[in-house]
């Protein structure tokens, strides 16, 4: 299977992931997410992306945090995001405080996939 977090042959990562994380943060000032992930980001990537992801946060007040130990959940493969850095965009401080204590919950082995669905704003009972 294709790594979906990878652009199509012949496309700019740092311009694809730059224009993936506009979006999502519009969506989320807009209201329609409380919480937006980034794809997961290896150097030398993770230093180009950083200054773009902290430009869109702040165009669009939003609070941005870089999580390096993203949660086991249903969500996301934990062999995609191994080792990697996630920038997760906040509506606002009440979201990064939701997701940091769900981050625990699931730390100490508490199932936390529809708490992490709620935030990203997806239905309860897509796959």
């Amino acid at each position: 299977m294709k790594d979906h977090h990878q652009p199509a042959a012949g496309l700019d990562p740092r311009s694809y992931f730059a224009g993936a994380i506009e979006v999502f943060c519009e969506l989320t000032a807009a209201g329609l997410k409380e919480l937006a992930l980034s794809a997961p980001f290896e150097e030398p990537l993770l230093s180009q992306i950083r200054p773009l992801a902290q430009k869109s946060a702040e165009k669009y007040g939003l609070v941005l945090y870089e999580e390096q130990d993203f949660p086991h959940t249903g969500i996301t493969p934990p062999e995609s995001i191994r080792g990697k850095t996630i920038f997760l965009f906040c509506r606002n401080q009440k979201t990064l405080t939701a997701y940091l204590d769900l981050k625990v919950r699931a730390a100490a082995g508490h199932e936390e996939t529809q708490a992490l669905r709620k935030l990203l704003g997806y239905s309860p009972h897509s796959s």
